[in-house]
């Protein structure tokens, strides 16, 4: 097999673009999971509903668990180590910053109907 030339790792680019979609696919259709419960996405918008059922039972944020596991497949996918810096800021900004802001709203919102909730499901698996 030539490894060399205009068309050297086609393939693999090929599968990596299906892939690519595919992961797309999968965050609208999370999307658009969470909308038929009736809440909203915005982080920063006062949180209405409380969803605990579908994946919100056995983690509490199922968008950005998936999310980092795409970026992680993505990562693993190119096999290159430049993409794990992507997968580390995302996890550190959502772990650390995003996820405790949409908890303590939660928390003031729900109240102990979320923290029986926070008790019982874990925040990634």
């Amino acid at each position: 097999m030539c490894r060399s030339g205009p068309f050297h790792g086609f393939h693999q680019r090929c599968k990596c673009l299906v892939k690519c979609l595919s992961n797309f696919k999968g965050l609208r259709y999370g999307r658009n999971g969470n909308q038929g419960s009736g809440t909203n996405l915005n982080t920063f918008i006062r949180p209405d509903i409380l969803v605990t059922a579908g994946p919100f039972r056995f983690t509490r944020n199922p968008m950005y668990l998936g999310f980092t596991l795409v970026l992680v497949g993505n990562w693993l996918l190119w096999g290159t180590l430049s993409p794990a810096i992507g997968v580390i800021l995302f996890f550190v900004a959502a772990n650390f910053w995003y996820i405790p802001f949409e908890e303590l709203r939660c928390e003031e919102v729900f109240g102990e109907e979320y923290l029986a909730y926070k008790s019982r499901v874990r925040r990634w698996l």
